[in-house]
């Protein structure tokens, strides 16, 4: 159903509308948060994503603020974005019970850090991301990302993927390129990471992102 990393709907935002919708990013930095386990990424989410949660009960609570601003900010671009995804899976879309709204991955140089250039090795699939939902009845099958990017550098952005584990040479890689305003989809299968990047002081990568699955019941549900 889902196999490589592809665009599926060209134009979903307009350049001006991702401008003004990553200008309200970078004008609410407080509600960011940063990634503990990558202390020398100026990497942050916008939004509770399920992957960061530490318990279900963690993941309810916690995104109090960024929902508001998601809510405000982003509901007819979610609206957009699921329309999308029910055309290229041929059904009908569910919100998975109490998830939280589609996010933002920002990469912004703040906090003194000096660096420009910024890579991370690991690859990793989109498999783990329900785990604090084990037990509650959900059974995911067919799990899927998308992304929208709504900020790239002047250098580029994109991700890096391949269809099985590879060694640390990262041999047989491939790059999928990021367009502004584009909606791309992958398999949570994929092996991916996101692309070397280089940001100078006034750039940013933001991409509005989010996941799903086909259940066994053959229901799609979305969620971040």
């Amino acid at each position: 159903m889902i196999e490589t990393p592809t665009a599926i709907s060209k134009g979903l935002l307009t350049i001006d509308e991702c401008g003004s919708l990553s200008a309200k990013v970078l004008q609410h930095r407080e509600l960011w948060d940063g990634f503990n386990e990558y202390p020398s990424l100026p990497l942050f989410t916008l939004g509770s994503p399920v992957y960061r949660a530490e318990s279900f009960d963690h993941y309810v609570s916690h995104r109090a603020k960024s929902d508001i601003f998601l809510t405000a900010y982003t509901l007819k671009l979610q609206r957009t974005v699921i329309a999308a995804l029910e055309t290229r899976l041929s059904r009908a879309a569910k919100k998975l019970p109490d998830s939280s709204p589609f996010g933002f991955h920002i990469f912004n140089r703040c906090h003194g850090l000096r660096e420009s250039f910024y890579s991370i090795r690991a690859y990793h699939t989109d498999h783990d991301v329900l785990r604090i939902y084990q037990g509650a009845g959900i059974r995911p099958n067919s799990i899927f990302s998308f992304i929208v990017p709504i900020s790239i550098p002047e250098s580029g952005a994109g991700l890096d993927w391949r269809p099985e584990p590879d060694d640390d040479h990262h041999l047989g890689a491939q790059r999928l390129e990021y367009t502004l305003g584009d909606c791309f989809l992958w398999s949570g299968d994929t092996h991916h990471k996101f692309s070397d990047l280089t940001l100078a002081d006034d750039e940013a990568r933001i991409t509005y992102q989010g996941h799903g699955f086909i259940a066994n019941d053959r229901t799609f549900y979305y969620y971040w």
